[in-house]
């Protein structure tokens, strides 16, 4: 575990090197008012560079040198706005205001109720719909006609179902992952790609598939000058939250995670070796570094393939510059401020329902609206639980309309997912339903 939080520092130290800077700066105000919006985001699309605005509205950006730049400008209460930005080479300095207009103006109350049904975001009588990420405010899907390992390929797709690019995959294609800054990876059965979007054409770079869950997978969020990372491998029974500051390259730990009757059974599977294989247990974790006896035991065992074996569950989120992380081992809502100082530890009881069974172990969040939910299933229907973060309570929840639906995902108060009727001819469409 050590030396694979030492590779993944390396990893983040290395993509944040920079050579030449280029300034940017401006001021974020209110499209209708013109007062200037305090604690808006500022990022740098598909990258690890960010800031948010001052109380006057001011924000400053320091970025290696690019000819072109996409800047992502956001706030809980406004539209998500994109802006591109050209530098030139005799200039690096660049000025650029924003006007957010509110989400609330956006409203249209005639229409609402007729919204609360699905509705369809995009759907064909040729292909499929297998996976799907939001990109700006299109979507990126991975389709196919009749099967993944077979003619599968990634689309680019507008809010009207229009189809703006798409790319062959070259193999069967698992995942489409997106990283805490926006980055999307293709994830196949052999190999992985970077999705690498221009003027909205699809490009897939090779990317080592090993280094998903190396180094992509482990950086969970940031937080103003700090990336937080984690140390999490399935088959331990602990595992940390750390910080690293952006500013000079050192990190420290969040908070240690751990289940402590998950624990005790791991470290009795040493004792569950003969003799032999405990002199061998002890020889080998001598040569493995970050490792000890208890550690190769367990692997000895091969205890995490054992059927009442579960991972350790506990997502963090980061909502409005405060860190929100789910101790579910603890039953404890942990809440931190300026990056690390806790200021809440609030018990939580949501994820012990009546029927057990009802609990699927999987929060979500919508970002957009700053809201988290807890993921249950009810008679084949997946039921959204909106959490009180001041008090960790259920205060909300919303019964999805369809059955066993797939890659449920929040957006700005919807819940956008995969479905099929069950014993039909209609392919997989992508739908969204009102929160």
């Amino acid at each position: 575990m050590i030396k694979k939080c030492a590779f993944l520092l390396s990893f983040i130290f290395l993509s944040i090197i920079t050579i030449g800077q280029v300034v940017v700066r401006g001021k974020i105000t209110d499209a209708e008012t013109g007062k200037p919006i305090e604690k808006a985001s500022v990022q740098v699309q598909n990258t690890h560079f960010g800031t948010s605005t001052a109380q006057n509205g001011n924000y400053l950006l320091r970025l290696p040198y690019r000819k072109n730049y996409t800047l992502v400008f956001s706030h809980l209460n406004y539209k998500v706005k994109y802006k591109s930005v050209s530098v030139s080479e005799n200039n690096d300095t660049v000025v650029v205001n924003i006007e957010l207009f509110p989400k609330i103006n956006e409203l249209n109350p005639v229409e609402i109720s007729a919204q609360s049904e699905p509705v369809t975001v995009f759907k064909s009588t040729k292909i499929n719909v297998a996976d799907f990420q939001f990109y700006e405010d299109k979507f990126l899907m991975v389709t196919y006609p009749k099967t993944l390992n077979k003619n599968s390929e990634i689309v680019l797709t507008d809010q009207n179902e229009h189809i703006i690019d798409k790319h062959f995959i070259p193999g069967k294609p698992t995942e489409l992952y997106t990283n805490y800054v926006g980055q999307v990876f293709l994830i196949c059965e052999n190999k992985a790609y970077f999705v690498n979007i221009l003027h909205d054409a699809i490009f897939l770079e090779p990317f080592k598939k090993e280094d998903i869950d190396l180094y992509v997978k482990p950086i969970v969020d940031k937080v103003n000058h700090h990336i937080i990372f984690s140390d999490f491998i399935r088959q331990y029974p602990n595992f940390k939250y750390y910080l690293f500051n952006k500013n000079d390259n050192n990190y420290y730990p969040l908070k240690e995670i751990t289940d402590d009757l998950m624990d005790n059974q791991y470290h009795l599977e040493y004792y569950k070796l003969s003799n032999a294989d405990k002199q061998y247990a002890k020889r080998l974790a001598k040569k493995l570094k970050g490792m000890d006896k208890f550690d190769v035991a367990a692997a000895l065992t091969s205890y995490a393939n054992d059927f009442m074996f579960e991972p350790l569950y506990a997502p963090l989120f980061v909502l409005n510059d405060t860190i929100n992380l789910f101790d579910f081992h603890a039953d404890t809502l942990f809440r931190y401020v300026r990056d690390s100082v806790l200021v809440d530890a609030i018990k939580i009881n949501f994820h012990h329902p009546k029927k057990w069974k009802e609990w699927k172990k999987q929060m979500l969040v919508d970002h957009e609206q700053g809201k988290v939910y807890a993921l249950f299933l009810r008679n084949g229907h997946y039921v959204l639980k909106q959490i009180d973060l001041q008090t960790g309570e259920v205060v909300e929840e919303k019964t999805l309309t369809h059955k066993y639906v797939e890659h449920l995902k929040l957006k700005d108060g919807y819940a956008y997912y995969i479905y099929k009727p069950y014993e039909t001819l209609q392919k997989k469409f992508l739908f969204k339903e009102k929160l």
